[in-house]
């Protein structure tokens, strides 16, 4: 693929590329998925929550693999294990994240072995 398909291609996605401060414009996107999308999709989320998530995407940006630790996030945040899958579903839902199973998962509250990438490659 050329460079001009490239670029044709990711100006599509993010049009605000070229106009600068595309870092900048980019964690906006993010965090009005996080903040405004993500809060419709579940009922009761805390802004403890909300950072979570942004500590989510955090991690899994600068993370060479893409898995997290789920025992480690309970601890570490205060929450318990079944709203850090909820908060990961609410994530899957506003296409932010995309999960990929472990063959043979059999629980979707199971993400031992899992795999966490964007949603868009481009982030």
């Amino acid at each position: 693929m050329c460079i001009e398909n490239i670029l044709h291609a990711y100006l599509g996605h993010r049009p605000f590329f070229l106009e600068g401060h595309y870092a900048e414009r980019l964690k906006n996107v993010l965090d009005k998925m996080l903040f405004s999308d993500a809060p419709f999709w579940t009922p009761q989320i805390a802004e403890n929550h909300l950072r979570l998530m942004q500590a989510i995407v955090g991690h899994l940006a600068v993370s060479p693999i893409p898995v997290i630790n789920v025992e480690s996030l309970t601890r570490e945040w205060g929450v318990v294990e079944a709203k850090v899958y909820d908060l990961i579903e609410v994530m899957t839902r506003i296409c932010l994240i995309h999960v990929i199973k472990r063959k043979g998962a059999a629980s979707k509250l199971h993400l031992r072995g899992s795999k966490l990438f964007f949603y868009d490659p481009f982030l």
